[in-house]
């Protein structure tokens, strides 16, 4: 078993955090109470130190090497280097919809594998980590993909390859947003229809009154 090693500084954590992003290899899985939070984005704790440590060790630390969780080793280091830990929050559903005469949301889908997404309701209550289904307004309304918020919502510009699909505007202007990662598009798409033929799903909200 390998402690913790002495000497762990912010820029190695902020090295992990790249690395982590970038995959490299370790052992580490999702956390299941805690996350690291930076620049909007949670992280798993004891990955993000696990990381952080092969920059002094040669290589990462494994989970059986250390402990996580309130009062441990592995938090004090973080938080002494100047980061964030905050309690897991229970990941929530959200159906974000798209009017086609404003955001051609099909056909974006058939070219990017995340989106930049308007938040104008439930702002506190969205969180990275959340479950996002995207769905597109009119005659033939219905789910037409799942994703993942992948940031809580903040103040950024529409990304640049999106402009395209935005049928009223090819500014790239900055509002209160968050990053969803596409996970599976629905082609065709779940109609509304499908949705309250089905026993178990006529109480979703969405089939009452929109949410976000």
């Amino acid at each position: 078993m390998t402690d913790i090693p002495s000497g762990i500084t912010s820029e190695h954590i902020l090295k992990a955090i790249s690395d982590f992003e970038t995959g490299v290899p370790h052992e580490f899985v999702d956390s299941t109470g805690y996350d690291l939070l930076h620049d909007g984005k949670r992280y798993p704790p004891k990955a993000i130190l696990g990381l952080a440590a092969k920059q002094i060790l040669g290589e990462p630390l494994k989970p059986s090497d250390f402990s996580g969780g309130v009062k441990s080793k592995c938090f004090r280091v973080l938080e002494d280097a100047g980061f964030e830990i905050v309690e897991k929050a229970r990941a929530k559903a959200w159906i974000f919809q798209a009017n086609p005469q404003i955001f051609d949301v099909i056909e974006a889908l058939k070219h990017l594998t995340s989106v930049h997404w308007v938040v104008r309701q439930h702002k506190e209550e969205i969180h990275a980590g959340d479950r996002v289904f995207l769905w597109v307004s009119g005659a033939k309304a219905g789910i037409v993909a799942r994703g993942r918020a992948v940031t809580d919502p903040e103040m950024r510009e529409e990304a640049p390859e999106a402009i395209p699909f935005n049928k009223v505007t090819d500014q790239l202007t900055e509002e209160l947003r968050i990053q969803v990662d596409i996970d599976e598009v629905f082609d065709p798409p779940i109609l509304r229809a499908d949705l309250k033929d089905d026993p178990a799903l006529t109480s979703m909200a969405i089939l009452q009154a929109l949410r976000c």
